[in-house]
């Protein structure tokens, strides 16, 4: 490594004393600072390349929740590559279990360069370096580090893991130019109120709108995963392992009513650590184009993944007669799919008003090629009963004249029809109402 030398560091096991990885920052920081002063280059703080990602210096994690920090490594000019580097990264709880520690993408930088790693356990915490030499014109960027766990550590006690990288970089005017950085975090367990996003000590509207702009751009807010102010992700989540709108949305309707019957008191009132009242539900799925269809007996579920270019995408809702319908992006990767039930919830549903119209779900749904459609008029009426494509294009009218009072059913054969999702639409009495019902042949 061209005029640089880095060092690493020794780790300390979690722990709620601090002392000693006071001590170990310092003695990081001097050797980063010595470092830099032997350097013949006159660089900026950071050099041409850095660790590229932003997590905040402490995180807060609630227990049972899971932590993970992916460090990528580029070059701050696109047109900049790096040639060398030499990494080091360490962190506490190499024994435990629920650790997880990976270095960097050996497979894909192998062949680019000549890769050198070791990695060793010592005294209970994980050590890792590689040097790395480009064949040629070198990478603008890779991931350098992993480290993920699920949070077993009491209340108040702490894990840390740090990182540090230099090396050569090939600037496109044909110049060479040295760069270093180094990245530290505190992991603390800690604890608070589930849906209590900006770390208040209440549930209010404010909360709301942190969650909402979280999940408008998740991907812009990385920073914000582990906060102990600002958001708190892990408070975040009521329903799912990830803030939804629809979280945003029950705070919403506890607040306008806190004797609503939904039960969503309960789900914010408690201590996030221990809340019991969500459980994961069993469900099945079943795909018709980009047509999604998650059955299960819970109440809400929710889906998310990543698009090709690593934008965040997600959707959820609750749940009606045990089945729900997503439109969701074909080239969607990473897909996560999550359904709960919510103990001692008498309903998480929108209230049913007095109306003259009452539609029901078609059955059976999903259907091949023939279903019943059931509904009920409280006085006579003029009765149009239409189905839709998704395009909006009116493919069967299956009902268009005066009907009594009472109770109604209709069969609809679709055996000319391709499998789809179709809409049907019931109007009578100045009222209008709309299902979905899936045709899978």
């Amino acid at each position: 490594m061209r005029d640089a030398h880095y060092n690493l560091f020794s780790l300390q096991m979690e722990t709620p004393e601090m002392q000693n990885i006071y001590r170990l920052i310092a003695v990081v920081f001097t050797t980063i600072i010595i470092t830099l002063s032997f350097s013949n280059s006159a660089q900026a703080q950071y050099g041409p390349a850095h660790f590229s990602e932003t997590y905040p210096d402490t995180a807060y994690v609630l227990p049972d929740e899971f932590f993970s920090c992916q460090q990528e490594i580029s070059v701050i000019d696109w047109q900049d590559r790096i040639v060398t580097f030499e990494l080091y990264f360490g962190g506490s709880g190499a024994t435990n279990n629920n650790t997880y520690f990976d270095g960097c993408e050996s497979d894909y930088i192998s062949q680019l360069g000549s890769l050198l790693e070791e990695e060793q356990e010592i005294q209970g915490d994980y050590i890792y370096r590689a040097n790395w030499i480009a064949y040629g014109e070198g990478l603008w960027s890779f991931r350098g580090y992993t480290f993920q766990f699920n949070n077993n550590m009491p209340i108040g006690y702490h894990k840390f893991y740090a990182g540090s990288i230099g090396g050569d970089v090939l600037k496109q005017d044909g110049s060479f130019e040295t760069f270093t950085d180094y990245k530290q975090q505190y992991i603390i367990s800690s604890d608070g109120i589930r849906g209590d996003a900006n770390g208040d000590g209440e549930v209010t509207a404010e909360d709301v709108e942190s969650i909402q702009m979280y999940c408008f751009s998740p991907w812009l807010h990385r920073d914000w995963r582990y906060n102990l102010n600002g958001i708190n992700v892990g408070r975040s989540m009521i329903l799912f392992s990830w803030p939804t709108m629809l979280d945003g949305h029950l705070i919403y309707t506890n607040l306008d009513d806190p004797n609503n019957p939904y039960g969503i008191g309960r789900l914010i009132s408690e201590t996030a650590y221990g809340n019991s009242n969500v459980r994961p539900a069993p469900y099945s799925t079943s795909q018709i184009d980009d047509h999604l269809i998650i059955d299960t007996d819970g109440q809400a579920v929710a889906i998310r993944g990543n698009l090709p270019d690593g934008t965040p995408w997600q959707t959820e809702a609750l749940i009606s007669n045990g089945s729900a319908v997503f439109q969701v992006p074909a080239e969607l990767q990473n897909t996560q799919i999550e359904a709960v039930y919510i103990d001692n919830a008498t309903s998480i549903h929108t209230p049913v008003q007095p109306s003259n119209l009452s539609l029901q779900q078609n059955y059976p749904n999903p259907f091949n090629p023939t279903t019943t459609i059931d509904f009920s008029l409280l006085t006579a009426s003029q009765v149009s009963l239409k189905v839709y494509d998704l395009m909006g294009a009116l493919v069967a009218t299956l009902a268009d004249s005066p009907m009594s009072a009472g109770q109604h059913s209709i069969n609809f054969d679709a055996s000319d029809m391709a499998s789809s999702v179709y809409i049907y639409k019931l109007e009578a009495n100045g009222q209008t109402k709309t299902k979905k019902m899936i045709l899978q042949k």
